[in-house]
């Protein structure tokens, strides 16, 4: 019995501290993050459109009605823009860092390279052999 304890302590003892580290970012994550979500999305199925009115629920009635005006249509449209131009570009921009770095810089490639890889060896043996 002493052994089952033991050893349940010491697996507390390896995890616990890092649960303690980040519970207090896990809590304001849900308060602000989901908590606020959940606030939004409660508030949208009110017909409540300002502070001082009381609001009914209404459900999705809210969502079917914001496809009638048509400044949703523009910002759909605008949303959509945005995306497309954002997603392409990085794209691009992703496509030619990578061949830049495939072409390599003249003249810095050698000796950039010969240091790096002895580096990586010599790492690399210490950590394996404990030579080096």
């Amino acid at each position: 019995m002493a052994r089952k304890g033991g050893s349940a302590l010491r697996r507390a003892r390896a995890w616990l501290p890092g649960l303690l580290l980040v519970t207090p970012s896990i809590i304001a994550i849900g308060v602000f993050v989901y908590g606020m979500l959940g606030w939004n999305f409660s508030l949208a199925m009110t017909d409540k459109h300002d502070e001082v009115s009381e609001g009914n629920f209404v459900g999705l009635q809210n969502f079917v009605d914001i496809w009638d005006e048509p400044r949703w249509h523009l910002s759909v449209n605008h949303a959509i823009l945005f995306t497309v131009v954002f997603v392409l570009g990085a794209l691009v921009l992703g496509w030619f860092l990578a061949f830049l770095m495939e072409k390599g810089i003249r003249g810095r490639a050698p000796s950039g390279r010969s240091t790096s890889s002895r580096w990586r060896s010599r790492s690399w043996r210490r950590a394996s052999c404990g030579a080096g």
